[in-house]
Order: structure tokens, then C-alpha cells, then sequence
């Protein structure tokens, strides 16, 4: 991984400007990877780039009790999610299946301080984090449906950002589904290539003592509403 040569194409993001911080106030509701160490300050780069070609052993778990437990975390200490944790959450992220194996899905790790604030000059639903997940698709290796041309990048992302968010309830993490940004503001900031269209960012940290589900988090429909038997 010394030569970095194949990262050319992003050189592009080196020259970004800082930009000002945002209020929370329409937010109340709404591998092993391998690092491309070589060269870079990590304290100073803003992505983590993920290496597909690695594997990590599959962890025993109780499922249904993870689902039923975890919530959207909307506060968050000021303390920085390890390396290690890291890793863990990117490689569930590189295993989700997607539509036809295309696995169009494109993940920048953004945790370096101007970078987060190239974050909240996208979206008010910040809450601070110390680490985002951006995740968008490439739509020139999303699979589309021969009948109607319908594009499943966006399915592809959501299930690979539910899997994150699962793993990172499981380590002991919070995080939140945000989907309330302005897409144009998000790819310019990040300069995101005109391919790549953005998902969901995934504020994620540990959750502070205020952090809770809620009021609507337990609110489900039954069975009978969501299920049709034939």
C-alpha cells in the first residue's frame, strides 16, 4: 500500500475549506478492513478508504433481541471511536448484500474536525458526533431492474447502513439514520465524483447519559397491519 498512486482521483478533496457550525433544531424527530496508512496523517485526512478484500469472523449474537434494543442516538460524548471499532463497523458494511452482488455502495469515514464541519454545513441533524458514515452508491454499478429501469443503489445502501448501525449497537455505540441533508451541499462539500449519490449519513460515538429512545421509538404497528398472508 506505499504507492498510492491509485488514489489520484481523489486528490481533488485536499483543498477544502472549513465552514461554520449549524443549530440541531429541526433534528428533535426525524474491516478487518485495511487502512491506507502509508503516507497519510490520520489525524488530518478525512476518509478512511476500505480495502474489499478481507474477511473478519462472524460474531455469535442474539438478533432478534439487538433489533428490539437498538435506537437512534441523538447525543453523543465528545470521546473518538477507536480504529478497531472502526473496522468492525466498515467491514459489516463491505458484507451487505446488495442487489445482484454489484456492491455499489462507496463509504467515506469522516472524523477529522474540518471535515465535520463540512458535515454539519450539509445537515442540522449533526448532534455532534465525533465520526460520521457517509453512504452513497456509484449509479454506473448499481443494478437496475430490466423491466422498468428502477436503479437499487438506494436499497443497496439502506441495507448495508441498517447492518452498520445494528454492529454499532452491538459494540456498545450509538448512532442515528440520518436522512434530513441537502444532497447538492453534502457533494459539493465532500466533492463527492458526479457517479456517487449520496444515501444517509450515520452520526456514530458512544452514547452520552442523556441518550435515550424516543417517545415514537416503541411505537410499531402490529402484525396484522404490515402482513398480508395469501
Amino acid at each position: 500500500l506505499s504507492d498510492l498512486s491509485d488514489l489520484s482521483d481523489l486528490s481533488d478533496l485536499s483543498d477544502l475549506s472549513d465552514l461554520s457550525d449549524q443549530s440541531d433544531s429541526k433534528c428533535q424527530s426525524p474491516l478487518t478492513a485495511s487502512f491506507f496508512s502509508a503516507k497519510l496523517d490520520f489525524g488530518k485526512m478525512p476518509f478512511i478508504l476500505v480495502d474489499r478484500n478481507t474477511t473478519m469472523e462472524a460474531e455469535k449474537m442474539d438478533f432478534t433481541t439487538l433489533t428490539f434494543e437498538r435506537y437512534s442516538v441523538r447525543s453523543f460524548k465528545d470521546e473518538a471511536v477507536s480504529t478497531a471499532q472502526i473496522e468492525e463497523i466498515l467491514e459489516v458494511a463491505r458484507n451487505a448484500p446488495t442487489a445482484c452482488n454489484k456492491q455499489p455502495q462507496r463509504i467515506f469515514v469522516v472524523f477529522s474536525d474540518d471535515y465535520r464541519e463540512k458535515i454539519k454545513r450539509a445537515t442540522e441533524c449533526h448532534f455532534n458526533a465525533p465520526l460520521f458514515f457517509v453512504v452513497c452508491y456509484d449509479k454506473t454499478e448499481s443494478w437496475k431492474r430490466a423491466f422498468d429501469g428502477r436503479d437499487y443503489g438506494m436499497a443497496d445502501c439502506s441495507i448495508v447502513m441498517t447492518q452498520m448501525m445494528l454492529k454499532i449497537h452491538e459494540m456498545g455505540l450509538g448512532s442515528c439514520f440520518v436522512a434530513w441533508f441537502d444532497p447538492q451541499t453534502l457533494a459539493r462539500e465532500l466533492q463527492l465524483p458526479p457517479e456517487l449519490v449520496p444515501v444517509g449519513i450515520l452520526p456514530c460515538g458512544i452514547p452520552s447519559e442523556n441518550a435515550a429512545p424516543m417517545n415514537l421509538h416503541a411505537d410499531k404497528k402490529t402484525l396484522a397491519e404490515i402482513t398480508t398472508f395469501m
